[in-house]
């Protein structure tokens, strides 16, 4: 899972664990995530759009360029059709749209 906000990561790793998923790890950049991508190949990669030093695009990119078997799930605030059309042009296997709650 990469995401560079905490509260984030923390919340969707509690909801995935709690539907049997197994978290391998949590990054807060890009660079950190394709590498980590690269060394473990991880079935699924969950990878929000907007992150330092490589966004979700990049990586997804570099997975599909490397022949990588890890799936892309884009993750993303920017609920704009054009960025999920893209996405799935190059290899992403879906997209989630994170909906941030403001709370009261």
């Amino acid at each position: 899972m990469v995401d560079d906000h905490p509260i984030i990561t923390n919340g969707l790793t509690t909801f995935l664990e709690h539907q049997g998923h197994e978290i391998i790890a949590v990054c807060s950049n890009g660079i950190e995530a394709y590498n980590l991508i690269l060394a473990k190949e991880p079935s699924i990669a969950i990878v929000d759009i907007s992150i330092p030093g490589m966004n979700g695009i990049d990586i997804l990119k570099k997975v599909q360029e490397q022949k990588l078997r890890t799936k892309i799930i884009i993750y993303t605030m920017q609920n704009e059709l054009s960025i999920f059309n893209r996405a799935l042009a190059l290899g992403a296997s879906g997209y989630i749209l994170k909906e941030l709650q403001k709370l009261a």
